[in-house]
């Protein structure tokens, strides 16, 4: 079989965000099952070179065996995992902590803004969770050694297009 240079999937095709610019539609919610999950870390690794990226178009998060998912992820595969989520729902307690100790190489984090009423525009999500939610991972993620790697990623609008400098400061440090 050949090698494919990515894999991409969704495990949910669901999002609790309405972001202006964004261009999927919202059909009933579905939900990857878990032997299809199995399948892709336990057979299809071998025949990817670069990433498997376990979310590229929906909320993983939202997905009720998220965590259980990432967990199943052994040590020596860690290395071409990682997902997308704008962490921006309501999360249990020790759920950041819990995601710290699984095994992938990053999470993308979705910094459209720094301010709280430009996000609610942008996100259409005037719940609050994102920047509380931030400083929580941010805080979890530090107390556990060798935890996956936090980078950010943004979507340029006219509505951030004169954040952009003070995001990119933002996520460097």
């Amino acid at each position: 079989m050949d090698r494919f240079r990515t894999l991409l999937c969704d495990i949910t095709n669901h999002c609790n965000n309405r972001c202006v610019f964004c261009f999927n539609g919202w059909d009933k919610p579905a939900l990857m099952e878990e032997n299809i999950f199995k399948i892709i870390i336990d057979h299809m690794y071998d025949y990817v070179e670069d990433w498997i990226l376990i979310s590229c178009l929906f909320e993983p998060t939202l997905h009720p065996h998220f965590l259980d998912f990432m967990e199943y992820i052994p040590k020596n595969k860690k290395d071409k995992i990682f997902f997308t989520s704008n962490i921006a729902r309501k999360f249990s307690d020790g759920y950041f902590y819990r995601m710290a100790q699984c095994n992938f190489h990053h999470i993308n984090i979705s910094l459209e803004t720094l301010d709280e009423n430009k996000y609610k525009f942008i996100t259409k999500n005037s719940q609050g969770n994102f920047y509380r939610n931030l400083k929580v991972l941010v805080d979890e993620f530090s107390k556990v050694r060798n935890h996956p790697y936090i980078h950010f990623i943004t979507m340029v609008t006219r509505d951030n297009k004169d954040e952009i400098l003070a995001i990119a400061r933002f996520a460097k440090e």
